[in-house]
């Protein structure tokens, strides 16, 4: 028979080799962005953000998740190179980023708190923040955001209008979020 003190003891998370390994993995690839966000072109970044993007918005709209093992990767990468991008002249291009994220995330972790993360999801917060770190707190982060927001609620609509949907229909926001991006990444890329 075992005491309690000995099951709440193996019940403790411990620091294991394998997230030892992902921790330096972790720096590694944020370091290694930070170096390369130095040398190679912004537009470089954009499109390696628009396959993330991508692959987030299929993964979410098929299986209603944003799997970590592609978000987080890209959360680091877009940790190293915010020290070079944005740029917005006399404001270090880190404390934009940084904010960005960070308000974008909030904005987004209200309803998880409102109607629980069965309803909405924390994956959703994980996209906003990394869309926040590649856009900073700019217009063209609010501009992601809102596509992101009016297409969901057209598409809500036009569902609901078809009948294929009912009020209580849940829509994946993964993916018009990521649409929202997209569109504001390729604008950036024409400029």
């Amino acid at each position: 028979m075992t005491s309690p003190e000995q099951n709440v003891s193996a019940d403790k998370p411990t620091f294991t080799r394998e997230s030892a390994l992902k921790l330096a993995a972790g720096g590694v690839l944020a370091g290694a962005s930070y170096l390369a966000a130095g040398f190679l072109p912004q537009n470089v970044f954009y499109v390696a953000y628009i396959v993330v993007l991508i692959a987030v918005a299929y993964r979410d709209f098929r299986e209603r998740r944003i799997p970590n093992r592609i978000i987080y990767p890209a959360i680091l990468v877009a940790l190293g190179a915010m020290f070079h991008f944005p740029d917005w002249g006399r404001f270090p291009g880190w404390g934009i980023a940084l904010l960005g994220g960070v308000s974008a995330a909030l904005f987004f972790i209200v309803p998880v708190f409102i109607y629980g993360p069965e309803q909405a999801g924390i994956g959703d917060v994980k996209l906003a923040f990394f869309i926040g770190l590649i856009f900073g707190v700019s217009r063209y982060l609010y501009w992601a955001l809102l596509v992101g927001l009016v297409s969901t609620a057209l598409v809500g609509l036009v569902g609901i209008l078809l009948r294929k949907m009912s009020r209580k229909s849940l829509l994946p926001y993964g993916p018009f979020l990521a649409l929202g991006a997209i569109a504001l990444l390729i604008t950036q890329m024409a400029r």
